[in-house]
């Protein structure tokens, strides 16, 4: 159920719950902090969406899922730790957090949390090689980026998002050892 009209600023979701549906905390502006039960597997579209106040969120070692825009728009939220059970990350699923927004936390270019590449800039050209380690690319991570040629995909890499590579007209070489 959608809970737009929320007061409170501390959310725990119970241990019971394996799936918060899209929307569910849409807008709810008050959220300062938000704390996953031990088996949540799938974030849905657009869960946390527009939580402004969001500052910090607790995903647990459960999660597989973080689905389209799920937390977007959550201006405050600057510490974001992705567990490595996630296989798979939506398109612009952490846009314009604070986190994203800040540039100290992009390398060469590209935006990581933990082991998971998040976003290039679509500035990014030539030859990209993902860096070792990394768990899944998510979805529009490289979306625009019209001057990148090639791209070096290490083998620990999982899962791919949707288009992941969309309007990469340059791009020529996709090499994964997987």
């Amino acid at each position: 159920a959608l809970m737009k009209n929320i007061v409170a600023t501390s959310v725990t979701i119970g241990d019971n719950v394996e799936v918060i549906e899209g929307y569910a905390f849409w807008d709810c502006t008050k959220i300062t902090k938000v704390t996953l039960g031990k088996k949540v597997r799938v974030l849905g579209n657009g869960v946390f969406y527009g939580c402004s106040a969001l500052t910090s969120a607790t995903l647990g070692s459960s999660l597989e899922k973080i689905s389209y825009r799920a937390f977007y728009n959550c201006k405050n939220l600057s510490t974001i730790k992705i567990p490595d059970s996630v296989l798979c990350i939506g398109e612009e699923a952490f846009a314009n957090t604070a986190y994203y927004n800040n540039s100290s936390n992009w390398q060469n270019k590209v935006l990581y949390i933990g082991n998971h590449l998040i976003r290039a800039k679509n500035t990014l050209s030539g030859e990209y090689s993902i860096k070792n380690g990394t768990k899944c690319i998510a979805g529009n991570a490289f979306y625009d980026c019209t001057s990148l040629t090639s791209i070096i995909i290490p083998e620990s890499v999982t899962s791919i998002g949707d288009y992941a590579f969309y309007d990469c007209t340059s791009l020529k070489y996709v090499f994964y050892p997987g």
